[in-house]
């Protein structure tokens, strides 16, 4: 009798949980989000409009790691990483994709959602998007991550305006 009664608890309790734990994942993913779209528009604001993505002559500069040190270390004001910079860190680190456990950037490239990097920066929108798979979800269950509607795509802040 009392197995039974544990069992129907635990049959009550467990996809509660479970539920909980997505909706962190998807909270901390907003979070992460909000945190590396104000660290560019910090970086934007310093350097002439240009963004983490850009080279000091305006180019669109697609290396995710100089797009990831631009924003953890000093830059001067043509945004080359040097001690001696005036601006910046904007970020100890750039953050962990609590979706897929990745914390590296891709620059344009495929639409956000091919689950390459942790994140995809889109120059044009001047956007910070996750760069998680399609179809999961936060918990990596396989249940659709869209039914939370998170779809990777189009799962940006919309904050930049761009260039």
């Amino acid at each position: 009798m009392v197995l039974a009664i544990l069992g129907i608890i635990a049959a009550i309790a467990v996809p509660r949980m479970e539920g909980r734990a997505q909706r962190a994942r998807a909270a901390a993913l907003v979070a992460s989000l909000r945190v590396m779209q104000e660290s560019v528009e910090r970086y934007r604001a310093e350097h002439e409009g240009r963004t983490p993505a850009h080279g000091a002559d305006g180019a669109i500069d697609s290396s995710g790691d100089r797009f990831g040190q631009r924003l953890t270390q000093n830059t001067n004001a043509d945004g080359l990483v040097t001690a001696a910079g005036l601006y910046g860190p904007y970020l100890r680190t750039i953050p962990i994709n609590p979706l897929n456990k990745r914390a590296t950037v891709r620059i344009n490239g495929v639409a956000a959602g091919a689950g390459t990097h942790g994140w995809r920066f889109d120059v044009a929108r001047s956007e910070v998007q996750s760069d998680h798979l399609r179809g999961v979800e936060p918990g990596g269950e396989g249940e659709a991550f869209l039914d939370q509607g998170l779809e990777p795509g189009e799962f940006g802040l919309g904050l930049g305006s761009g260039m």
